[in-house]
């Protein structure tokens, strides 16, 4: 594996000192024009892995296909690509696109008529030929193309922008340690096997997470499966309802996808007999309120802002000419929400 790239290596490449380098690459000032076109070039040939000075780059233009905002959600990833788009500057051009992420044909024609740089998009579900296709177009007019907050299997991209679901399964099951008593059982809710989640990432992934981490931190528990939700409040409510009348030893509740308006009915009706632990996905004003409420403990939230920022940091890199490696996967952090952390803003 190649070393990376360090200030030092532009500094004895350029012929000159660190702290040369270090004004031309933070634009301090005080180096001639010619110092500085030496320390960029000297950066470009050794691979240093940043963003160039703004007088030294050219526009870079970076695509987002992206959802339409049609759910809190998808609002908010929405709302998110709007501000950072105002917050490009010249040389940084950011636009934006709206299709079905389950419409593989809709997303592939958006990316056959790209003309920028880079381009992220959303694809729910699994990779297929049609999106494989699309992107090997890309490639060949050398555009790179990267697939956000869901990593489809099967489909040779890029690099991969979003949350480690089976992580956040594990978690879930962490937390739930020491917390289930004289009542055992777990519900888990989730959209259907073939039906993604709002958020685009698999619930199989965090369901697998969870079960492999059931044994090390809930042992003697088993999962009560509730498939068939749909992400539909209504649906929710019946199917978790039906459940608790089916499985009094139910002590526990996680819900793998959306629908949470639902399940805040079930919960409450529950608390009128007996508490249960719950954990649910996406902090929106539904979960927000049912934390406060107290009938959830906690809620995994995907950080869209740090998704974001990490994907433009990247297709910014790779857009500089710094070769970048095939599938990565960046991984961004996720926060647990309790009713002790809540962010003000909502």
């Amino acid at each position: 594996m190649s070393k990376k790239a360090t200030l030092r290596d532009v500094a004895e490449r350029a012929g000159v000192g660190l702290a040369t380098v270090d004004r031309v690459l933070n634009e301090r000032g005080e180096t001639s024009a010619a110092t500085t076109a030496k320390v960029i070039e000297a950066a470009k040939a050794v691979g240093l892995r940043r963003v160039l000075p703004e007088p030294h780059r050219a526009i870079r233009r970076l695509r987002f296909i992206v959802p339409p905002p049609n759910s809190p959600f998808r609002q908010r990833l929405n709302d998110s690509l709007r501000a950072l788009r105002q917050r490009g500057g010249s040389s940084v051009l950011v636009s934006l696109s709206h299709a079905d992420p389950m419409d593989a044909q809709a997303i592939a024609a958006e990316l056959a008529k790209n003309t920028d740089d880079a381009v992220a998009f959303c694809r729910w579900g699994q990779g297929d030929a049609v999106m494989q296709a699309a992107v090997s177009g890309l490639r060949a007019k050398r555009q790179a193309a990267y697939s956000l907050l869901n990593a489809p299997e099967g489909l040779s991209c890029d690099g991969f922008f979003g949350m480690d679901n089976q992580a956040a399964g594990r978690t879930v099951a962490a937390l739930a340690k020491g917390r289930l008593q004289e009542y055992r059982d777990v519900m888990v809710l989730s959209p259907m096997r073939d039906t993604p989640l709002q958020d685009g990432t698999d619930p199989n992934a965090r369901q697998h997470g969870f079960a492999e981490a059931m044994a090390r931190y809930l042992p003697g528990s088993r999962i009560v499966a509730v498939d068939g939700t749909r992400n539909d409040p209504e649906r929710v409510f019946a199917l978790a309802s039906q459940a608790f009348a089916a499985n009094p030893n139910i002590g526990m509740v996680y819900n793998l996808g959306s629908g949470n308006p639902g399940l805040r009915a079930v919960l409450m009706a529950q608390r009128e007999r007996r508490p249960v632990f719950a954990v649910a996905h996406e902090l929106s004003e539904t979960t927000e309120q049912m934390l406060r409420e107290r009938l959830l403990d906690f809620v995994i939230n995907q950080q869209v802002e740090a998704t974001l920022a990490r994907a433009v940091e990247v297709m910014l890199t790779g857009s500089n000419g710094v070769p970048q490696p095939g599938n990565g996967l960046h991984y961004i952090p996720f926060a647990v929400h309790c009713i002790e952390n809540l962010p003000s803003r909502l």
